[in-house]
């Protein structure tokens, strides 16, 4: 069976390693040493979301402060951040690869934790036509309404799914805890985005 559309599942994880003499590791988020892979895996969107394999992938080691850590420490200015390469341009960079590779083979649509939740990123996708979801991070300003007020993305969602579940034992963590139960839901809401011409 030909598939048409598959998501495209993006995410960041650390590979942290302890020990002396390693070489080719950077610097971590919370101290440590090691390197980060960001990841695509591809997925049917048929409902069944049968792994199709992995679609795209970038490693890299800090080894000196990023962008947003130098900003924070006042060394750079805003309009300085702005010239500096940003370790958040991988999620572009991904998306471009990954698109390459299939070559129109398949619609994919690209799934994105809120890490992703970035101006340039989603610019650069609506730009490109490409289809997309990503978890907010920032209540993005909707444009002005009929009413003269602008909106906050988060003051329109429609709730889509809401569903009971109960969540398992954590024995993994360093005090055991029962299972308990919890609301999941997801809201959904359209926002449009102009390109800017460069």
């Amino acid at each position: 069976m030909q598939l048409t559309t598959a998501l495209a599942v993006h995410d960041t994880t650390e590979f942290r390693f302890s020990g002396e003499g390693r070489e080719g590791l950077g610097y971590l988020n919370k101290g440590g040493r090691g390197f980060l892979g960001h990841f695509c895996i591809g997925v049917s969107a048929d409902g069944r979301r049968d792994p199709l394999g992995l679609l795209g992938v970038e490693s890299w080691a800090r080894t000196k402060p990023t962008a947003t850590q130098r900003r924070n420490r006042k060394e750079v200015s805003q309009s300085q951040l702005r010239q500096l390469e940003r370790e958040s341009a991988r999620w572009g960079r991904l998306v471009d690869e990954v698109e390459d590779t299939v070559d129109g083979s398949v619609s994919l649509i690209h799934v994105m934790d809120s890490e992703a939740d970035d101006y340039a990123l989603l610019s650069q996708l609506v730009c490109d036509e490409r289809r997309f979801v990503i978890r907010l991070c920032t209540d993005r300003r909707l444009a002005l309404q009929d009413d003269g007020d602008a909106k906050k993305l988060k003051q329109r969602p429609r709730t889509s799914v809401t569903r009971r579940v109960r969540s398992g034992w954590r024995s993994w963590r360093s005090a055991a805890r029962p299972s308990r139960c919890g609301v999941l839901a997801a809201a959904r809401a359209t926002s449009r985005k102009r390109c800017r011409s460069t």
